[in-house]
């Protein structure tokens, strides 16, 4: 779900629901049957102008505030300050989603 928040202000909310599957995990993607329940639980990100133009990103269970990045010429995420092995596998999917949706 998507809303927009503060429209005067630019800032967009996304939500989505937590799901918990049960059993058939991975065999979905043959077309087998799948138990799921949803839980009390939802990703969330919202996004909002920058005056400076940067990017910057924040999430509080993984202990990352405010993290500045840019994108280079390819359109490839470059975090501007050094990350440690544990907190770069990590943003590992933040980088290639934010990639894949500026494009």
């Amino acid at each position: 779900m998507i809303q927009g928040q503060g429209m005067e202000t630019g800032e967009i909310l996304a939500r989505a629901p937590g799901k918990l599957i049960l059993l058939g995990e991975y065999a979905v993607m043959e077309g087998a049957p799948a138990l799921v329940a949803a839980i009390n639980r939802e990703a969330r990100i919202t996004v909002r102008p920058s005056r400076d133009r940067h990017f910057r990103i924040s999430a509080p269970v993984m202990d990352v505030d405010a993290l500045p990045f840019h994108l280079d010429a390819s359109g490839a995420v470059v975090f501007d300050a050094p990350l440690g092995d544990a907190l770069a596998d990590k943003m590992k999917f933040f980088a290639a989603t934010f990639a894949a949706g500026w494009r």
